[in-house]
């Protein structure tokens, strides 16, 4: 508040001003951590319902995100190597394989 008059500064608005300050400054802190200082609520209840819907919010995304994550990690899953279209056939694998490819025939005949 450097730029301001001190006469215009919201801690000398009116009395009792330094609690409207600190829980102006509780809002802005804990919105902040929400992403929630960009909505201008003026009463109290406009405040928890924009704290408690951008939490849900962040909620959802951190889910989605840690969701993501597990499915991205590769778990400790046996892997089988195959070499060639010889080790899956000897294995007993499926194979894909273009119909009317160079493959299909070879295939169709193992």
């Amino acid at each position: 508040f450097s730029h301001l008059e001190p006469e215009k500064s919201i801690l000398y608005k009116e009395e009792g001003a330094e609690n409207h300050a600190f829980g102006h400054s509780v809002w802005l802190t804990v919105a902040s951590f929400t992403c929630g200082e960009k909505f201008k609520p003026h009463t109290w209840p406009a405040k928890v319902f924009v704290l408690s819907w951008t939490f849900t919010v962040s909620l959802i995304a951190a889910s989605y995100t840690a969701n993501l994550a597990s499915l991205l990690v590769v778990s400790g899953q046996p892997m089988s190597v195959i070499t060639g279209v010889e080790d899956a056939i000897r294995k007993n694998l499926a194979v894909c394989v273009w119909k009317g490819g160079a493959y299909d025939k070879f295939m169709q005949d193992r």
